[in-house]
């Protein structure tokens, strides 16, 4: 596995990477933190390397500068339930400058009334701003929660141009 520490205006992300492609991705953890969880969940040693995870680092600041372009390298999804995987293939879907609901994101998912169930889904994400949970909003407008925390969900959402409650 290889790995990468990207700083940025909301706090260090940190990438990592199979053969297979991007697999991780750790908001507002240190080098070490990153590279400890890394390590427990896929067990694996890590290599840092900067070149071989530019695009998926390009896409990173580009996202945050308000100017993301599609991510278009290989993702990992080895982590997660059935359910969850096809949750974050369908977040994959979300156009940049927009949000879903949950309800929207459970019926897309073939389960209209598991909204909480997709919030589980979206709360595991492994791979977060790539798979851009952060675009999914609640029912009324309001904002929801996220992984990385309130603020930074809506750092993202600002950087794309989205009005926030």
């Amino acid at each position: 596995m290889t790995y990468t520490l990207v700083d940025t205006d909301i706090g260090p992300v940190g990438l990592a990477s199979t053969h297979k492609g991007l697999c991780r991705v750790g908001l507002h953890m240190s080098e070490t933190e990153f590279i400890d969880d890394c390590t427990r969940r896929y067990g694996e040693p890590l290599r840092r390397d900067d070149e071989g995870l530019s695009g998926a680092s390009d896409y990173i600041l580009s996202a945050l500068k308000g100017e993301p372009t599609p991510y278009d390298g290989p993702i990992d999804f080895q982590e997660g339930t059935p359910f969850q995987r096809r949750v974050w293939k369908i977040l994959q879907t979300i156009p940049c400058d927009e949000t879903r609901s949950y309800k929207w994101l459970a019926e897309r998912a073939g389960s209209p009334k598991a909204a909480r169930a997709v919030g589980q889904a979206t709360g595991k994400n492994p791979v977060s701003i790539i798979v851009p949970c952060h675009r999914i909003i609640l029912s009324d407008g309001g904002i929801g929660g996220y992984g990385g925390g309130i603020d930074t969900k809506i750092a993202l959402l600002l950087a794309e141009g989205v009005m926030v409650p």
